[in-house]
């Protein structure tokens, strides 16, 4: 699965520290950890 974000207000450094964890991980606990990380 691919996700194309346009128009997001954070910058690719940030969100590729977010998307290297998130990666591989079930939606529930990926929402999880996103509920909760520092850098949204």
């Amino acid at each position: 699965m691919k996700a194309y974000g346009k128009n997001i207000r954070i910058s690719p450094k940030k969100l590729r520290v977010i998307a290297e964890v998130v990666r591989g991980q079930d939606a529930s606990e990926a929402l999880k950890f996103l509920k909760f990380a520092p850098k949204k």
